[in-house]
């Protein structure tokens, strides 16, 4: 931008446009495409010539000197053109959805404009629902009022500069404009003060009656997960160069709300050396609901590292709600293992690992007298078939005893469990200085801290920290209660409460408070 450049300057000239889009074809339905390669150039048949695209050459074309000023003065009549033109499209376009943009010129006496804010529905609308948003104006003027054009303002862009356009009214008459307004199906709990900014061609004082909505929150999925490394080489569960695995992966929903289309994907970052079969994987997932993915992959010559790394995400795009974690495995020397049968007891309560060494990750926990089938002895561990699709597990030989009923039953370890957040507030909505708000953090293993962020756009505060509270030493380490006095600003203040269980593991709830800005007795 140049230093020269001021917000305070006012263009040179203005043209109002209509903005063409192509229309597909009778009968025909819009495919999706995938993206252009980056380092493919353009066809000159993509290129579409937009409104200022057509100005700026007509514009350059016409210039007989090079001087940025001249050339912007000598732009006199091409502007009072054009403008002409695109004057002459807009009447006839807005003339089609039943709006009068009649112009004022020359017009005498003067309009006063009363005009409201309305919805439909006007009591709590649930996220993902499309609502009717209403501009009425009436004209208590004695002349009529031309091109009255209303435009929507509010803190939440799903609202902010949303057109209504009104037109001509003449005194006495009153005149409405509705458009259709989608909530986006992830919007949060909120109260949104919405007014207009009303202007009319010849500057008609309007009296604006402004509207308050309330956006509730749909219900969020909580992703839970725990995964296994199966080996597929020598099987002593342990990963070296030249092998192959079936990487498989536990998602629990422990959230209330529904992930109609759940992906699951793993992603590559250790580099050369291991190949992803799979990657990606799809399918609605309801609370409570639990989905088993198998990824295969494989090592060969070229790893250069001694750890494997693959970057686990599970997400749900509608709800904008992700955890995700990269799992690290590092590279060890085989054990030589020998094939066993029969069935094998656990003597006590023991933990049962996916290899055959204690570095390896924890899939579960067994109890006394659990029996499974013997698959191998690797080392000091005894290989078992455990329940649950292809899975294996590998015990101490030590906490065995021959024999026993083989149900391969145990008690799933997992390895990501994020805080439930509950918050109780005085609704979302005040007009003091600051907000009280109290809640609760659990988990099933647990609950580290608890931290809250507060946000206001329009007072300029980015992501204050205002409270922070730890669980160490706390009486009860799988739930922590957190009460806080939460500084407001005027306007729609984001607030952002996080939860975590692990520097990895965390929840996330956000919700708007709307403050009143402060009102002032005015003179009599």
């Amino acid at each position: 931008m140049s230093t020269y450049a001021k917000d305070i300057d006012k263009p040179a000239h203005e043209i109002p446009f209509i903005v063409e889009r192509k229309a597909p074809t009778a009968g025909t339905t819009a495919t999706a495409t995938a993206p252009p390669d980056d380092d493919e150039e353009p066809a000159d048949d993509d290129v579409t010539e937009d409104f200022e695209m057509k100005f700026a050459k007509e514009l350059v074309a016409g210039a007989s000197t090079p001087n940025r000023n001249k050339l912007v003065a000598s732009a006199t009549k091409l502007v009072q053109r054009v403008r002409a033109e695109e004057e002459k499209k807009l009447v006839a376009a807005l003339a089609v959805i039943g709006v009068d943009w009649t112009s004022g010129d020359g017009a005498s006496g003067s309009a006063n404009l009363d005009v409201a804010l309305t919805t439909s529905p006007t009591a709590s609308i649930k996220a993902g629902t499309t609502i009717d948003v209403t501009a009425t104006v009436k004209n208590t003027g004695t002349a009529p009022a031309f091109r009255v054009l209303s435009r929507v303002h509010a803190d939440d862009n799903t609202f902010e500069d949303t057109e209504l356009p009104i037109g001509k009214v003449n005194p006495g008459e009153t005149r409405t404009y509705t458009t259709k307004i989608e909530v986006r199906k992830d919007a949060i709990d909120r109260v949104d003060r919405l007014s207009l900014e009303v202007r009319e061609q010849r500057g008609a004082i309007a009296k604006i009656v402004p509207t308050e909505l309330k956006i509730e929150a749909a219900p969020r999925p909580v992703f839970a997960y725990t995964y296994q490394l199966v080996d597929d080489g020598n099987g002593d569960g342990l990963v070296q160069r030249g092998e192959k695995y079936r990487l498989i992966v536990d998602v629990r929903n422990i959230g209330t709300g529904t992930a109609e289309k759940a992906t699951i994907l793993l992603r590559n970052a250790t580099g050369d050396g291991v190949v992803l079969g799979k990657s990606r994987f799809e399918d609605k997932l309801v609370p409570g609901g639990v989905k088993e993915i198998e990824f295969p992959l494989a090592t060969d010559a070229t790893l250069k590292t001694d750890e494997v790394i693959v970057e686990f995400m599970a997400y749900d795009e509608l709800l904008d709600v992700q955890t995700s974690q990269k799992l690290k495995f590092k590279v060890q020397p085989s054990v030589v293992g020998a094939l066993s049968t029969g069935a094998v007891t656990a003597k006590a309560p023991v933990a049962i690992r996916s290899g055959a060494s204690d570095g390896t990750t924890l899939i579960g926990n067994v109890g006394k007298g659990a029996g499974f089938a013997s698959l191998g002895q690797f080392g000091g561990y005894t290989k078992v078939k455990v329940a649950g699709g292809g899975k294996v597990g590998f015990i101490p030989t030590a906490s065995l005893t021959p024999g026993g009923a083989t149900t391969g039953a145990f008690a799933l370890a997992w390895s990501s469990v994020p805080p439930i957040i509950t918050v109780k507030g005085t609704g979302i909505q005040t007009s003091a200085d600051t907000y009280k708000l109290q809640g609760n953090a659990s988990a099933e293993q647990h609950v580290e801290d608890v931290y809250i962020y507060v946000s206001n756009r329009s007072s300029h505060i980015d992501s204050r920290k205002v409270f922070y509270r730890s669980n160490r030493g706390g009486k009860d380490g799988k739930s922590l209660d957190f009460a806080a006095d939460l500084p407001r600003w005027a306007g729609s203040n984001m607030v952002t409460v996080v939860a975590r269980s692990s520097t990895e593991t965390r929840s996330v709830q956000t919700m708007y408070i709307y403050k009143d800005a402060t009102r002032t007795a005015s003179k009599p």
